[in-house]
């Protein structure tokens, strides 16, 4: 069997912006991708594309690479995802590797976000 893993950054952050927008559930709900840049192109140094918004407030900004995706938080820590592939944290920074991992990040979002705001997620 053959793993076509989808590594483009640009295609990350797009998979990963629709991901955001269509949430269900309390927190999740209230999630959003606010000042979208469609003309964002990845580059080595990173490319602002959008901003990740609850309730209208800036959480993350999402910064496009040439292979991956970087969500960097404005304010705080992430939370430590569950061990997977394509997913790293580092301080402010939540990397997405491929698409197969947007979800992780998510999940990762919604730990982070309610832990912050002590709300369940």
């Amino acid at each position: 069997m053959v793993e076509n893993t989808i590594t483009d950054g640009k295609r990350i952050g797009q998979f990963l912006a629709s991901e955001l927008t269509g949430l269900d559930g309390d927190l999740l709900s209230r999630v959003d991708v606010a000042d979208a840049d469609p003309d964002a192109e990845p580059s080595p140094a990173g490319t602002e594309a959008y901003t990740v918004t609850l309730d209208g407030e800036a959480v993350a900004v999402a910064v496009l690479l040439p292979e991956a995706v970087e969500l960097r938080r404005t304010e705080g820590t992430w939370e430590q995802p569950t061990a997977g592939r394509g997913i790293g944290v580092r301080e402010q920074t939540l990397t997405i590797e491929s698409v197969a991992a947007v979800k992780q990040a998510v999940d990762c979002l919604a730990a982070t976000v309610a832990s912050t705001r002590g709300e369940p997620s």
